[in-house]
């Protein structure tokens, strides 16, 4: 797969500043697994996907699969 169409766009867009808290390199090894390579199977794609980034919470992380299923149920 391609990049996320939404990486440049992204609130925790890794190359800029994270709200994450995580070390650089869990941070680039997110960028390497969601951004780059996967997005479909990222927790906050889903989110912006399903209910727009407006209701994205920047601390959400990309595994965080629950918390965004509970999100885009509340917000439908």
């Amino acid at each position: 797969m391609t990049k996320c169409k939404y990486f440049d766009n992204c609130p925790a867009n890794f190359e800029v500043e994270s709200n994450l808290n995580k070390p650089m390199s869990v941070l680039e090894s997110y960028q390497v697994n969601y951004c780059k390579e996967d997005p479909l199977v990222c927790a906050r794609y889903k989110v912006m996907e399903e209910v727009g980034k407006e209701l994205l919470p920047t601390d959400l992380q990309p595994h965080h699969h629950e918390q965004a299923e509970q999100i885009i149920n509340n917000n439908q």
